[in-house]
């Protein structure tokens, strides 16, 4: 873990006091639940068990804010975990964050196309847990505000404090694919401010996102009304973002960050094996002409002892 616990500055909402959540830690790893329950309980109320079977046993009773599940653990794995929080109407919308030492974006994709709202690669730093399960608490509780028909003044402003705080850029489309918010980090990102993008359509504004990713997956989660995730070298940056796209009966949510580092050390680690795997090709290639050659040379050999 790259971070100290105590260098670690907490965030604090200022004008607006929430309480603390409940966060459901499942680790088999007595070790490593200890130490990620010490990180959180700062800032949450933390409950720490040894497999899945007691998490999801404690969740359907009392319904946490947030679950952080191990993906490898006895009697009930993280996958397990989450198909049964899923499958429950009780408890298919607690946000899941899956914690796992399988690096690569076949694995990372795998847990979020299997229901998971963000996965963890160990080892993390301290200041990226604390980012993402705060970002993952502050998503979840957009989305249950984007499901209320009817939002109060003081739940939109709420909202618009916290969006402008989410350390992701993110936006909302309505139906007509109009840009209806945008906070401070989308607007770094697009380059435009907000007044010059509110009540513009994403497809004539940004003409290049047009037959791409983007337009295609904006559609499957409007048309199909489900969430997408996928990752994409942006056509406004240059560099590679992975996208959360969520559907609700008003238009679409969408956070993104950068993901450009993980894309280049990744690359570097296929870069590494492939380079690894064509020096022991070429290592048992020798041995095995060295073999080869063997009954050649004992042949000369005998050829030259005098008789």
């Amino acid at each position: 873990m790259a971070d100290n616990v105590e260098d670690i500055e907490e965030v604090e909402f200022n004008e607006i006091q929430l309480p603390r959540a409940k966060v459901l830690l499942a680790d088999d790893n007595a070790d490593m639940r200890e130490y990620v329950r010490k990180l959180l309980c700062t800032q949450y109320e933390v409950i720490a068990v040894a497999d899945g079977e007691a998490a999801l046993a404690y969740a359907r009773k009392h319904l946490p804010d947030i679950v952080l599940s191990d993906v490898m653990m006895p009697k009930l794995d993280g996958f397990g975990l989450l198909t049964q929080l899923r499958s429950n109407e009780r408890t298919s919308c607690i946000p899941i964050v899956l914690l796992s030492a399988r690096a690569g974006e076949e694995s990372r994709v795998e847990g979020l196309l299997s229901g998971a709202d963000d996965y963890l690669i160990k080892p993390f730093s301290v200041r990226e847990l604390l980012a993402r399960v705060k970002a993952t608490l502050e998503t979840s509780r957009l989305r249950q505000e984007a499901a209320n028909s009817r939002i109060e003044v003081e739940a939109v402003k709420l909202r618009a404090t916290i969006l402008e705080r989410v350390t992701d850029a993110f936006y909302g489309l309505d139906r007509e694919w109009r840009f209806a918010y945008i906070n401070s980090r989308c607007e770094e990102y697009l380059g435009k401010n907000r007044s010059q993008l509110l009540g513009k359509v994403i497809w004539e504004e940004f003409e290049m996102v047009k037959g791409s990713a983007f337009e295609e997956q904006y559609y499957k989660a409007m048309r199909e009304q489900v969430a997408v995730y996928f990752e994409v070298l942006s056509p406004f940056s240059n560099r590679w973002v992975e996208v959360f796209a969520y559907p609700s009966i008003d238009g679409l949510s969408v956070n993104f960050r950068d993901i450009t580092e993980r894309k280049e050390l990744e690359a570097r680690r296929e870069a590494l094996l492939e380079s690894e795997q064509l020096a022991r090709a070429q290592a048992e290639q020798y041995c095995f002409l060295m073999l080869l050659n063997l009954p050649l040379k004992a042949e000369r050999y005998k050829s030259c002892v005098p008789r």
